[in-house]
């Protein structure tokens, strides 16, 4: 999927605008939370996919955001 200027951003360009502002709030959060000076993005995510795949409730949520995902991408 080709980037659109101003509706994709980073994570090599594939993850819109929204929820990139989003995943930087919650590092920028996490960071305050944990007295962490800065938490990057591979940090995150790994921590993050830790979750999802050792959570049966998390993942059961993982595969409604794909499902979700998947159909506006169809749409659009």
């Amino acid at each position: 999927m080709p980037a659109v200027r101003g509706e994709i951003k980073t994570l090599a360009g594939r993850v819109p605008l929204p929820l990139h502002r989003e995943l930087t709030r919650a590092l920028i959060d996490a960071a305050d939370e944990l007295n962490f000076s800065k938490i990057n993005v591979d940090e995150a995510l790994e921590a993050a996919m830790r979750v999802v795949l050792r959570d049966e409730g998390a993942t059961q949520l993982w595969y409604g955001q794909l499902r979700e995902v998947r159909r506006e991408r169809r749409e659009s």
